[in-house]
């Protein structure tokens, strides 16, 4: 099992990238977005993968209180999130930090 989490704070073009042998636990993907309550971002299911060179399933998280937080839109990680979804979708921003977990099928089904 192998699995991944790309980490995107707003203003970074580039994640923070950790790996994983074991499907991360709810309390390292809350650490990950700052302690912030943990909500799955709806259409987020496909993201670019270099190293397949092609898209790969995947989960995306946000903090589900970032904007009664008032945290900063997170660039990187809406245009991403935009990229799979059809544009009468793409009504709202991501905010704070955004993680993008996926990894090989017995990974992404442990999820």
């Amino acid at each position: 099992m192998h699995g991944e989490a790309h980490l995107y704070r707003p203003g970074d073009m580039a994640p923070t990238v950790t790996t994983f042998t074991a499907v991360p636990d709810l309390e390292t993907l809350k650490a990950m977005l700052d302690g912030g309550w943990l909500e799955a971002v709806p259409g987020f299911t496909r993201y670019p993968s270099r190293a397949a060179d092609r898209l790969v399933r995947c989960a995306a998280f946000c903090d589900e209180e970032g904007k009664m937080k008032d945290l900063p839109v997170n660039e990187m990680a809406t245009m991403l999130w935009h990229a799979g979804l059809q544009p009468a979708q793409r009504i709202d921003v991501l905010v704070g930090p955004v993680v993008v977990v996926f990894g090989d099928a017995e990974f992404m089904r442990a999820l």
